[in-house]
């Protein structure tokens, strides 16, 4: 982590600050702390949070005025994520902090965590600043200090062209020099000088002063002429008469003739030169045997390869050296006598199928192994931990980092978890987050204070109660509370209070009508049902003795009519039941009527023996004795009319 900059807290600036103000007193960074989950910075704190552990291999060294190379190691059996780290001065103060949101690093339990980082404090002398007392620091490697350093290839050794990395021998001697770059070359021997054939070579000084003598020594020389006298040194011209001693006869020179065509011609015969299929085994035998392959439209660092057996493994490798020689060379691919196939590159086919164990790469060194999706830039991994060995299926951000992990499967039950609730052709399920108590084939109540709405059209059913197979809730009248089952079951714990079974509404305006069930205020009372219709209650009750009382009027079919005060009207009368009772071409009068004298009074004299009045006369009065017949009563009469 180069160029991270710490946040310094109002303690340890006060911890470095000299107690006249007049500089830095010196201090030394004993401890780092760990955060394991992300946090946010104030200068005021005191402790890191969220912090698992602290540890004391911690080293330091000054790579710049306001930078501090920081070396932090745990090898310890923890597990954790690394989201940020805290420094700790020898008098307990936490210097800074720094955090990020997503994590620096993971530690397994049997790995060994090391970071280092290139610390920055702003605005602050950090040249009193010293560490534990560890010495494991790793800073960049310069020409004037000591530190870490990538390895150069063999390639950058022969482009010349990078300072940031250091050359091995092995990648030094690939330098060879060419007429385009500088480099290695061997020193040439003396037969190599002589022939002057050799083209990637050097020849030293005395080689070529030796070369020059021997040339200048034979210039004009009658060692050099034709002569017939004999040839004593190699240098010599060859006579006629020695010409068989320095060179074949031709007798030998056909025989040799002859077995190179007819090899020629065998060796075309069994490897043609251009298409064409080679019969029966092939067997190259010696202790450094290889086949190479060349193609001739790439360059030879790029199109030749070989084929070797060695070591009990069949290898492939591709040549990286200029001359084509495999001086250098890349393992494109090893075989071993038991099928392990090793390649530092990537495997690509249409399809790959394992007959045996799938051995894969281990995920941060835990042995599980993993697979990953996305080429270049992984996108998914599917990998086992190795604490647990439950498989994780998880996805990754473009910088590498985790982005999440939607599937886990456990080890030991083989249950999937989800991170995030999945979808099925587009829906997704309910589950016991977002149904707390669900509603089964076996039943299950329905939470407090919740309700059960139906939503139905014209023509359908909102709730059916139907019986399975021969069994139903039917049964007999006088069984209704005993054994039969109800379609609605409205239960009623207190007796002095009315329950509602059952309201029409018409949302938004007004409630219809409700029925209501009424123990009557002890256990022991009648029970009553109201019938309550618009705004008057208990329009219609029925009560356990058989009773209906009614608040308004009962009409019937034909226009009859019993009224709430009792009156009836009787259509086929065509009145009220009161006023036929009273209407006088009735002849009768209502309950109560006063009896009113039509003023048609006439006396039908005195009373002897059984005086009758006609009819309509009623008796209106008597007088007595005195009105002029002795001790004789007369009878006075009148008719009535009743109104």
């Amino acid at each position: 982590m180069a160029g991270t900059t710490l946040n310094i807290t109002d303690a340890g600036r006060a911890a470095l600050i000299a107690s006249d103000h007049t500089g830095t007193t010196a201090r030394k960074v004993l401890q780092v702390g760990f955060a394991t989950a992300p946090f946010d910075f104030t200068p005021t704190l005191t402790a890191l949070p969220n912090e698992l552990k602290r540890v004391g291999t911690i080293a330091g060294e000054n790579i710049a005025p306001d930078t501090i190379h920081v070396t932090i190691r745990d090898d310890g059996a923890d597990q954790f994520k690394l989201y940020g780290f805290g420094l700790y001065l020898d008098n307990g103060v936490l210097l800074g902090t720094y955090c990020q949101a997503v994590p620096i690093m993971e530690k397994s339990p049997v790995a060994i965590l090391l970071l280092a980082v290139d610390v920055v404090f702003k605005s602050l002398d950090v040249s009193a600043l010293t560490f534990g007392e560890t010495n494991f620091t790793n800073p960049p490697a310069t020409t004037e200090r000591q530190g870490v350093v990538e390895l150069a290839t063999d390639q950058e050794t022969q482009d010349g062209t990078d300072k940031l990395r250091a050359v091995t021998p092995a990648a030094l001697s690939a330098r060879t020099a060419t007429e385009a770059r500088t480099g290695l070359l061997r020193i040439a021997t003396d037969a190599e000088t002589k022939a002057g054939r050799a083209d990637d070579r050097i020849v030293t000084p005395k080689k070529l002063v030796v070369l020059l003598d021997l040339k200048a020594d034979l210039a004009g020389s009658s060692k050099q002429a034709f002569a017939v006298a004999l040839a004593v040194a190699p240098e010599h011209a060859v006579p006629l008469g020695q010409a068989d001693e320095r060179y074949a006869a031709p007798e030998s020179v056909k025989k040799a003739l002859d077995t190179a065509t007819t090899a020629l011609d065998t060796a075309k015969a069994a490897l043609p030169r251009s298409g064409g299929d080679i019969s029966g085994p092939i067997n190259l035998n010696g202790k450094a045997i290889e086949l190479q392959l060349t193609d001739t439209q790439q360059s030879l660092t790029q199109g030749r390869f070989r084929m070797v057996s060695s070591g009990g493994q069949l290898v492939v490798d591709r040549n990286t050296a200029a001359d084509g020689t495999f001086s250098t060379f890349l393992r494109v691919c090893a075989i071993e006598g038991n099928g392990n196939v090793t390649t530092p590159g990537t495997v690509t086919g249409g399809g790959i199928k394992s007959l045996a164990n799938l051995n894969l790469p281990a995920y941060k060194n835990d042995g599980r192994g993993f697979i990953e999706f996305g080429g270049d830039t992984v996108a998914w991994r599917l990998y086992s931990i190795a604490a647990s060995g439950d498989l994780v299926f998880g996805s990754y951000n473009t910088n590498g980092t985790s982005k999440a992990q939607p599937l886990t499967i456990n080890w030991e039950t083989g249950q999937a978890a989800f991170s995030a609730r999945p979808t099925f052709a587009g829906a997704t399920p309910w589950d016991s987050s977002n149904l707390k108590v669900p509603l089964t084939a076996e039943g299950g109540p329905l939470s407090a204070h919740k309700g059960l709405n139906f939503s139905v059209g014209f023509g359908r059913t909102a709730l059916t109660v139907s019986p399975v197979g021969g069994d139903n809730i039917g049964g007999t009248h006088a069984d209704w509370a005993g054994n039969r089952t109800p379609a609605l079951q409205v239960d009623c714990p207190n007796n002095q209070a009315a329950y509602m079974g059952i309201r029409w509404t018409q949302w938004g305006a007004r409630h219809l009508a409700a029925i209501d069930a009424y123990a009557g205020g002890s256990n022991g009372s009648a029970p009553i049902v109201s019938i309550h219709v618009g705004g008057r209650a208990n329009a219609f009750t029925f009560n356990g003795d058989g009773n209906l009382g009614i608040q308004g009027a009962v009409t019937t079919g034909g226009g009859g009519v019993l009224a709430a005060d009792g009156n009836v009207y009787m259509p086929w009368a065509g009145q009220w039941l009161s006023t036929y009772l009273t209407n006088l071409n009735n002849g009768k009068a209502g309950a109560g009527a006063q009896c009113q004298r039509a003023g048609a009074t006439q006396s039908f004299g005195v009373i002897s023996g059984n005086p009758v009045l006609p009819h309509p006369w009623v008796v209106v009065g008597l007088t007595g004795p005195g009105n002029g017949t002795a001790n004789a009563i007369t009878v006075y009469g009148d008719w009535m009319r009743n109104q």
